[in-house]
């Protein structure tokens, strides 16, 4: 078993940069890449000072394959997530987990012990 998680991250804007700085203070996570469609955001800047690798296309770290373990999508597009399973049916990878915004607004919330969840920017994401 592996002590450390490889996680990559989709969305690196309201909701990513602060997950990725938070991802980032802890020594048994690896963050193996960062994707916005925004290479501006300020996300994606944090990131490449951080030396991560970065992409504007999402389907890149999807295509890391088992080098993924958790693949956080807080990009806020459906079709984002319905292509992500998409792929990894066809491709049979059943090692990589995709993460929803929902419990990556629960985590942040989690670790930085606060009363109420994180807020959502993107309130019209739901379930499968």
């Amino acid at each position: 078993m592996s002590k450390t998680v490889k996680v990559a991250l989709i969305g690196c804007g309201r909701t990513g940069q602060p997950l990725l700085k938070e991802l980032l203070k802890h020594k048994y996570i690896k963050v193996v890449g960062a994707a916005d469609i925004n290479e501006k955001s300020q996300g994606i800047k944090f990131a490449r000072k951080k030396k991560i690798p970065t992409t504007k296309n999402f389907m890149d770290l999807a295509k890391k394959g088992k080098n993924v373990d958790m693949l956080i999508d807080v990009s806020g597009d459906k079709k984002v997530r319905d292509s992500l399973k998409k792929y990894y049916k066809k491709s049979k990878n059943t090692h990589t987990i995709i993460i929803h915004e929902l419990i990556a607004r629960l985590i942040m919330s989690m670790s930085q012990r606060l009363n109420k969840l994180v807020k959502t920017y993107h309130p019209n994401i739901k379930g499968i």
